[in-house]
């Protein structure tokens, strides 16, 4: 189930805000907290863009992780 939001996005930003694969790349390495792909994106370029992309997403990604986690709890305990 998560590829579909993954896939989603991808194409989205892809096509309406016309970033780059790197880009891309590092957004889902953020949306999936891994670093040894931030790593392997690095390799491949010498840019900064790629740990901003990785910085602005992994934050997002791990306070929802928490919350999402909290609310199931939640609601599968009524």
């Amino acid at each position: 189930m998560t590829v579909v939001p993954l896939v989603t996005g991808a194409v989205l930003a892809r096509i309406v805000f016309k970033m780059k694969c790197l880009d891309l790349s590092e957004l889902g390495a953020g949306s999936m907290a891994d670093p040894p792909s931030l790593a392997s994106a690095f390799s491949m370029s010498a840019s900064d863009a790629l740990a901003v992309a990785y910085a602005t997403v992994f934050p997002f990604t791990s306070r929802a992780r928490i919350l999402v986690a909290n609310i199931l709890a939640i609601f599968l305990c009524l």
